[in-house]
Formats: C-alpha cells, structure tokens, sequence
C-alpha cells in the first residue's frame, strides 16, 4: 500500500484530472467505495446508518455512499454541517430525489434531532472532516462529535472514518480532543502518513483504502510503502538443502561491558533465531563468562578488558575484519568511543564489497560525539535508533524526535546522511538514502522491555550476513521482530514477555511468514 502525505496526494489527484480523469469521476469512485466496504464490513443493512456530512470534498464522498448505500436497501439519514443548495450541489439534488432524509445543523432543533437519531442507529459514518483539515475543529462540530462519543458509550456503534477520523492531522497524526475512535477508516487513492503516526493511528481502526483510479504511473512516484507479509516472504533468504554455516553467513556482534552483560547474548541469540551460520560474540571478560554458559554456540574473539572493548579488540578486528559478512557494534558497550572510531576507519579501509555494518545503542551515542559522523560511515551502513537516540544524532540537537516528525526525519536524514536508518517504535519507519520508505505495521506495548533492541538488531545483522540488501535486511529485520512480537502478544497479552523469550519466537515468525499466515 503507498502512503502519501499530504500534498503527494493532492498533486496526484490533479495530475489525475489534468490527463482526464476528472475530480467528479475520483470523488464518484470514492463514494462508492466507501458505500461497498461500510456495507461488507459491517451490518448496515439491520440497523439504521448516520452520515455526518461537512462542507468539503470528504462530505462529497459521503453524500454518494449515501445514495449507494440507499440504493442498496439501507435506511440512511444524512446530516450535513451547513445548508446545501440542490440546484448547485447535483450530489445532494440526488439525494433529495431519491427520498433520502437530510438535515442541515442551520436549521433550528437539527442537533437534539442528531442525539435523538445516534440512539437508534447502528452505524455511523463521519464524513465531516478529511485530509485538508489542520486547525482545532469548531465548538458545534465539537459538540456533535461529542454526542457521537456519548452514543457510543452508552450503545457500542460501528463508527467508520471517511478517509481519516474528523479532527486528525494526516501528515503529523496529531489529534483534536474531540477525534472519535474509528473502528474502520476507508482512505482513497492510498493512505496517509498520519495514518500510522501517534496518536492519531489509534484512533484508526481497521484501514482500508480504497481505488479511486490513480494513474499507476502517477503512484510509483510514490516512495513511502507499507511493508506487507506477501512482500517480507519475498525478502526471505534462500536456504539451500546442501548449505553450510559458511552459506548462512558469519557475523561478528560487538556488544556488552560490566553493566550490561546479557546485551551481547540477546543480539547473538537473535541473530542464530534468525538462521546465522556462525556467530561471533566479541564481550568483555565479565560478560563472556556468562555467555559461554548461556550461548555455547557462539565463538568469542579475544578481549583483554574485563569491562569494556579495549584497544586491543579493535586491533584484532583490524586483522580479521574480512572473515566476517556482517558486523554489528554497539548493544550495551557503554562509552568505548575509541574502539567505535577506530572500527569505523577498518571498516571504511578493510571492508569488503557486500561487508555489511548495524549500528546500535551505544554505538549510536558514540556517533554522536563524533563531528560530522555521517562522513566515516562505511556505505549502507544501518543506524537503528529510538527516538532519543535518533534526537542525539542530530546536529540541531533535541531531547526527542516527536511522533509527528517520525516519517518526515526518517526520510530526510537517511538521504542526508547516506545510510539506512530503521527509527524504532510503534509503526517503525525505516527509510534510505534515496528515498525510499517503508513502515511496519506493529504497534505492540509487548515489545517496550528491555533487550527488545538488542535482539533486533541481532535479527538484522544476521539477515545482512545471509546476504541482503541492506535497507532489505532492516526492513525484513523489523518485520520478523514485530510478528514474534504478536506471536507472543497471543501467549503473554500486553506484558511480561522477556527479549530472550522474543529471540526464541523468530523461527515461528519465519515459519508463518513461509507459510503465509503473516498479517
């Protein structure tokens, strides 16, 4: 599914009409989508269906369902936020001539009418506000919004969204007190951007989107996706029958000191979960002691440091740096900047074509501390930062990247520095440097534990060690976390998973993927 801001969608429909296909023939198709899925979706035909109509080109869209839903056999009441004039409104005129019941809010006793009607209807559909809207949403409509929470509560209705819930900002996901929770929204032409950002993708629902007859040449241009099962199946690396561990590539994971001992046995647990042919734990003294024990499986490079990456490791990587495909620095290394720059200049000098590099947590503060990072990082290297992280990367320094930034920054940073950045979170984006875009659809309370990062970043070296694309790798990487995070959500719910217990559930998030039970 493409996402589009804004604008991208508004150019769009007026390439669309400038090569002939009209905004009259777009809105006609919109309307009858949004008719089709309220009536498959839900049970429209039982109970009586509100349309709540405003004055732009989203209350157009809900006059034609109404007329189609009608048409159907649905007993439909249109209210509309002000007057509309038959003679000059042809979608209204039809309406009127069909015996549709319409109200206007101009009209005197129309909002305890709105109240009396929301007690025995069982769908409602807000068609007030749509995608242009970027101001706080006015008293009265306030009011009627309310009425509809109010209704709700009191008598579950089946509340659908027309192209985004009334009140939201679909570029930023930002919200007006009064945003009703959809439990379906029906978007046209493709998503929006504000779609999948907080808080505003809570109040989403189910989304679907529907055709309104976009030029294919016209929404290729679109580079923002959402990441689908049937695409992640595709990315899947090949696993031949007379394969080797050499075959499944061999990846080295520079992780852990005496605070944070079991980052390294997470990031290389996840990275065997994910099919790695050899894994390398490069851990301090301290930590190694315990890993040994807990991930025999694993190989460990040398380290004089009991408590941190030293000089000496960094030496060792120089000389060996080639044995590896994949390299994976920083979960849990505390401040060991010097051993971080000196890797990069190996890496940058040592690596080979297909040699790959994630960057993760404490590697990612060290970058910051480095002026200019960006120019040291060895090609396609892949920065997977929480908010914070991504906040102390950039030059404009900031406590945090906000939820209305999330795609926008993503995007422009990852051009800007020449990498690919995955900014974890709920709906995480990951974008590269020329522009493409991908967002995961797993918003999962489940996965804010921590190790959770760790073994992500484990699933994604070990998926560029098997050979990936880079931005493929991160995007697969964040799939296959996210789906063991809903494998798990069924058997924990909402909390008390540990990441070691994440780890172990990526082989069965492989395996549904294979399958094709992906979501």
């Amino acid at each position: 599914m493409k996402i589009f801001s804004v604008q991208e969608m508004i150019d769009a429909e007026r390439a669309a009409d400038a090569a002939g296909h009209s905004y009259a023939t777009m809105m006609e198709m919109a309307g009858e989508g949004l008719a089709n899925t309220i009536l498959a979706e839900t049970d429209a035909l039982s109970w009586p269906i509100i349309i709540l109509v405003g004055s732009g080109n989203n209350g157009g869209d809900g006059l034609i369902a109404a007329r189609y839903m009608h048409q159907a056999g649905a007993k439909v009441s249109v209210f509309c936020n002000r007057s509309r004039d038959p003679n000059t409104d042809s979608n209204f005129k039809q309406l009127i001539d069909l015996g549709i019941e319409t109200h206007s809010f101009e009209e005197f006793g129309t909002v305890e009418l709105f109240d009396e009607q929301l007690v025995k209807c069982g769908v409602f559909v807000d068609a007030l506000f749509g995608t242009g809207l970027n101001k706080p949403v006015k008293e009265l409509y306030t009011t009627l919004l309310e009425l509809v929470d109010s209704a709700n509560s009191r008598d579950k209705k089946f509340i659908v969204a027309v192209d985004c819930p009334s009140g939201m900002n679909c570029d930023t996901g930002e919200i007006d007190e009064a945003t009703l929770t959809a439990d379906l929204t029906v978007t046209f032409g493709g998503a929006k951007h504000g779609h999948f950002l907080y808080p505003a993708a809570g109040k989403v629902g189910r989304l679907i989107a529907v055709d309104i007859g976009l030029d294919p040449l016209i929404t290729e241009k679109i580079k923002t996706e959402l990441a689908t099962a049937d695409v992640m199946r595709q990315l899947l690396p090949q696993r031949p029958a007379n394969g080797h561990k050499g075959t499944f590539g061999k990846v080295l994971i520079a992780a852990g000191s005496n605070q944070y001992r079991g980052a390294g046995i997470l990031s290389a647990k996840g990275a065997f979960r994910t099919g790695s042919g050899l894994v390398a734990l490069m851990t301090p003294v301290l930590a190694r002691q315990s890993a040994v024990g807990l991930l025999p499986e694993a190989t460990f490079p040398p380290i004089s440091d009991e408590s941190k990456l030293d000089t000496a490791s960094a030496k060792w990587l120089e000389v060996y740096i080639r044995e590896y495909n994949a390299i994976l620095i920083g979960p849990g290394v505390d401040r060991v900047d010097h051993f971080i720059q000196t890797t990069l200049r190996h890496m940058k000098k040592y690596a080979t074509p297909g040699e790959g590099l994630v960057l993760d947590a404490d590697g990612l503060n060290a970058l910051a501390r480095i002026a200019d990072f960006h120019t040291h990082l060895p090609s396609d290297t892949i920065l997977t930062p929480h908010p914070a992280e991504m906040a102390r990367l950039l030059t404009e320094y900031q406590s945090v990247v906000t939820n209305a930034e999330r795609i926008r920054l993503t995007k422009e940073k990852a051009t800007e520095w020449g990498c690919i950045i995955l900014l974890k979170g709920a709906n995480t984006v990951v974008a590269a440097p020329d522009g493409r875009v991908v967002i995961l659809p797993f918003a999962n309370p489940l996965l804010a534990v921590a190790g959770s990062g760790d073994v992500l970043s484990g699933v994604i070296v070990s998926l560029l060690g098997q050979g990936l694309d880079p931005f493929d790798a991160a995007v697969l990487g964040g799939w296959l976390h996210g789906s063991a995070g809903e494998l798990a959500r069924h058997k924990f719910g909402d909390r008390g998973m540990l990441a070691s217990e994440l780890a172990d559930l990526i082989p069965l998030a492989i395996q549904q993927l294979q399958a094709g039970d992906g979501s």
